[in-house]
Order: C-alpha cells, then sequence, then structure tokens
C-alpha cells in the first residue's frame, strides 16, 4: 500500500483496503505510513481516501515528521489543505523540535507559508537549534518567505543556540538582498541594528535598501511594529 501510495495508485489502495490491510501500516522507508507517502509526493486523491478510511493524521516517521512536515517540505499546499481540514496539528514537532511552518519556510514555499500562519502556525517557535521560521529561511536565502514572515510581525531580535540573529545568519551566508529586508524593518521597528545582533557589523550601503526589492510595497515597512 506505500508503494501505492507513493505512486499515486489509488485504485490500488482501494483494493487493498478492501482486502483488509491496514491503512496505517508501516514502510521500510523511515516507517512512514501511506499517508506520509502520499503526502510527500502530492497525491491529494490517495490522501483523501486513506483519511476517509482510518489513516492516523498524528503518526510520524522515524525522523519524527507526521505528513503535514512531509507536505510542506515539498510544497504541496493542496495536500497541506486537505490534512490541516482533517485535523492536523499545524504545529506539530518533528525529531528536531521544528514544524511545518519552519518546514516551508527553509524549503521556500512562501504559499504554503502563508497558508499555514493563516491556520494557527505560531509565528516564532524555534527548534532544537534555536532557530525560527524567520532564520531559516534568512539562512538558505528565500527572499519571498522571508518577506511574508517580517510583515507579519516575526521576531527579529531573537536568537539562536549560537547567539545569532537572522540578520546575521543572512549576512554569513551572502544573501544581501535579505540583509537589506531585515535591516529595513529594523529601521521601523523599535530594534536598532546594535539590539538586533551585538557582534554584527553591517556591509551593505542602507542608501539603497529596497531599491530593487520586490517587497518595498508588500511589507509596508512603515506600518510594522516589532
Amino acid at each position: 500500500m506505500c508503494d501505492a501510495a507513493w505512486g499515486g495508485d489509488k485504485e490500488k489502495i482501494e483494493k487493498l483496503v478492501q482486502a483488509g490491510q491496514d491503512v496505517n501500516q508501516r514502510g521500510k522507508g523511515w516507517g512512514r505510513t501511506p499517508l506520509m507517502y502520499a503526502a510527500s509526493h502530492g497525491r491529494t486523491a490517495c490522501l483523501e481516501y486513506l483519511i476517509k478510511n482510518g489513516a492516523q493524521l498524528d503518526l510520524k516517521d522515524e525522523r519524527g515528521d507526521a505528513a503535514l512536515h512531509l507536505a510542506a517540505q515539498g510544497g504541496h499546499l493542496e495536500v497541506m489543505k486537505i490534512l490541516v481540514k482533517a485535523g492536523q496539528n499545524v504545529n506539530q514537532r518533528d525529531g528536531w523540535e521544528r514544524t511545518p511552518l519552519m518546514d516551508a519556510a527553509r524549503k521556500g514555499y512562501a504559499d504554503c507559508v502563508e497558508y499555514l500562519l493563516q491556520n494557527g502556525a505560531q509565528l516564532d517557535l524555534k527548534d532544537t537549534d534555536g532557530r525560527t521560521a524567520l532564520m531559516r529561511a534568512a539562512v538558505l536565502g528565500h527572499t519571498d518567505c522571508v518577506g511574508y514572515l517580517i510583515q507579519k510581525g516575526a521576531q527579529l531580535h531573537l536568537k539562536d543556540c549560537e547567539g545569532k540573529t537572522a540578520l546575521e545568519q543572512a549576512s554569513e551566508y551572502g544573501h544581501s538582498s535579505i540583509v537589506k529586508l531585515l535591516e529595513a524593518a529594523a529601521d521601523k521597528g523599535k530594534y536598532s541594528i546594535g539590539q538586533l545582533s551585538d557582534r554584527y557589523q553591517p556591509e551593505y550601503n542602507k542608501s539603497i535598501l529596497f531599491k530593487h526589492s520586490e517587497w518595498e510595497n508588500k511589507l509596508q515597512i512603515s506600518q510594522i511594529v516589532m
């Protein structure tokens, strides 16, 4: 059944269920259930059938990922909608204490980030590295995700287990457009650059902040209250 879910073969799944197979059986790879395979590969028809026939939403694989984590990692928005509507916890944690929001942010799926936040995802939770969704997006250079998280009020002053903010992390990895976004948000908020990171030394000309960023109008920085 796991193979059928992975391949999107709903007809085969139906036959196996009718033959009495367990919809929550575990596959050999990471101990995932058919629901997890359907979620990770965007198989919406299989997913809906499995849920209707008793698939458990709260089960996790050997890495601690639930179906919603896997959907977020793959950017499968429609799958996420089905899972959330069915009652999956949007703030469920994996083995590294990551939430689906963190997964969507670190993979760069801004539409998934937006959906999760609209459906109860907590914005500033931290994983085992002390990193938030904003930090995960900043480290990996996902400008759209960073912009949206800032717009929704992500806390800029938070630090990870190494004492680094999202601003410092973006600077370390050379993501200049994200540094500009974070600087601009800090300038318009109550936190100064110095408060955001004691060790951060500005490497970019503030006079060109937002000059070429598509988020210049979207963020409406002047209205952000950190």
